[in-house]
């Protein structure tokens, strides 16, 4: 998929499960995740900045 800073492999094929304990209510901003730098870097090289991922929303 490729990454913010061009890294050829940024990805790992691990999974991460976090909460969402906030959101931007503005347009311009839908689509957008913020880690910790934790939880990012189980799924991508920390080098990499922004990468694509693909989510599920659960409810509890």
């Amino acid at each position: 998929m490729g990454s913010t800073y061009n890294a050829p492999y940024p990805c790992t094929n691990d999974l991460v499960y976090v909460m969402i304990v906030d959101y931007c209510p503005s347009s311009t901003c839908r689509g957008i995740l913020n880690l910790s730098k934790e939880a990012f870097s189980l799924i991508a090289n920390p080098k990499a900045g922004g990468i694509k991922v693909d989510y599920d929303e659960y409810y509890i």
